[in-house]
């Protein structure tokens, strides 16, 4: 019990800190974003704790602290509200939330934000319909802790405790820049549920001309059970300003003597910078075949 307590204390202190940021005089001003995210989902919810499977209305707001020397730090909330199909009712989802403070050795933050493991951890991924490997790997994206973070010309270094789990990650090449990344990670701890991991990944990620492939390697074990993950994903960019893409994925699960195997296929089209329609047909044989979803998803900013 005083753990948990501690631990709800510590979000109202980071809700409070980002509610103050929000409601202060000027929040709005040439510092700080604010935008309005929109979509309707329709099609079975395949993953209970992938939000991007499931119509929402939501708010991201980022507020830039500066100074003559540049940005010291940055105030970032994004949450939504998901319809909840089965129940039938409206449930509230807190995606980021964190207070990240910038200095030239590394970016701290705490509050709400990315577990530093794998390619999550680097890509955000947040409205797409294909999930990232640490979903399957820990059962979400985001969690409440703190983490360091530092870039540097030849790649990145991430550390972050978040929920009881420690995890780290460094990798070598920009994307951007160099068109590839590689990765190593680690994470060790407990997840919900008294679910005790040790996992060792490896990650990559290159660009060519229009393709780009992602491929990502956990090994380890996972409620005392040996445990491996693999995933893959490979996509096209077409039309002019890469408006249509199209994404092959699969994803291999073994936990001791349970195996479990999805490919996926995944349909963007951006009709304008602001709104774009997506759509995912997952074959799953352990659940009943191929099933469909389909997205609609608008982002904007807030005038």
């Amino acid at each position: 019990m005083p753990a948990r307590r501690s631990l709800s204390t510590f979000k109202l202190v980071i809700l409070a800190l980002l509610f103050c940021s929000l409601t202060a005089p000027g929040s709005l001003a040439n510092s700080s974003l604010l935008f309005k995210e929109a979509q309707i989902v329709l099609g079975p919810e395949l993953n209970q704790s992938m939000a991007m499977q499931k119509t929402s209305l939501g708010i991201d707001f980022i507020h830039r602290i500066s100074s003559d020397t540049g940005d010291r730090g940055i105030l970032a909330f994004q949450g939504r509200f998901n319809w909840n199909s089965p129940n039938k009712k409206i449930d509230p989802e807190l995606y980021n939330s964190y207070f990240k403070i910038k200095n030239t050795l590394a970016d701290w933050w705490i509050g709400h934000s990315r577990v530093a493991y794998g390619l999550n951890s680097y890509f955000d991924s947040h409205a797409l319909l294909l999930a990232p490997l640490a979903m399957a790997d820990f059962g979400f994206e985001n969690a409440w802790g703190s983490g360091l973070s530092r870039d540097t010309d030849w790649g990145t270094i991430a550390l972050a405790y978040t929920d009881s789990l420690a995890s780290g990650r460094i990798s070598y090449g920009v994307i951007n820049q160099n068109n590839f990344n590689l990765g190593v990670s680690r994470a060790s701890g407990s997840l919900p549920g008294n679910n005790e991991v040790d996992f060792l990944g490896t990650d990559a990620a290159f660009l060519y001309e229009n393709y780009e492939l992602r491929v990502e390697n956990t090994t380890g074990s996972k409620g005392s059970l040996p445990y491996h993950s693999f995933f893959i994903r490979g996509g096209l960019k077409l039309l002019d300003e890469e408006r249509l893409k199209l994404e092959l994925q699969k994803v291999s699960l073994e936990q001791g003597n349970n195996l479990e195997q999805t490919s996926s296929l995944g349909i963007s089209y951006l009709f304008d910078e602001n709104l774009a329609f997506r759509m995912m047909a997952q074959n799953d044989p352990m659940n009943g075949g191929t099933k469909y979803i389909f997205q609609s998803y608008y982002y904007a900013p807030w005038q």
